[in-house]
């Protein structure tokens, strides 16, 4: 995929019609909702997966370790993220910091 707008993943971010790529999306935040009985296996360097589930029939964004367990999840940029994801992007989540159940991650695309 090459050029703006060109497919999905791309396309108006709906602020002054500047266009939005998911091959540079990036951004920190916290996991929401972490799983407290998985927190204590993770470690500040971690590399951990994102990821669309259906939980209770709805889609959410996952935080999970490379084995499949889940993390927590991804609230913060929701609905661009699902989007990236859905037109096949593949995203990661760089552990910064665990202060007890908050977890800070950096999260950005690998490209597809």
């Amino acid at each position: 995929m090459s050029g703006m707008g060109s497919g999905r993943g791309l396309g108006p971010s709906g602020a002054g019609g500047r266009s939005f790529d998911c091959a540079t999306f990036s951004f920190e935040t916290h996991i929401h909702s972490p799983q407290p009985q998985n927190i204590g296996s993770i470690s500040v360097g971690e590399i951990l997966e994102v990821v669309l589930a259906i939980m209770d029939g709805i889609q959410v964004v996952q935080i999970r370790k490379s084995d499949g367990t889940v993390v927590g999840g991804l609230v913060e940029k929701g609905p661009r993220i699902r989007e990236c994801l859905e037109a096949g992007y593949i995203y990661t989540a760089t552990v910064r910091d665990i202060q007890g159940a908050a977890v800070r991650i950096f999260v950005q695309s690998q490209g597809k």
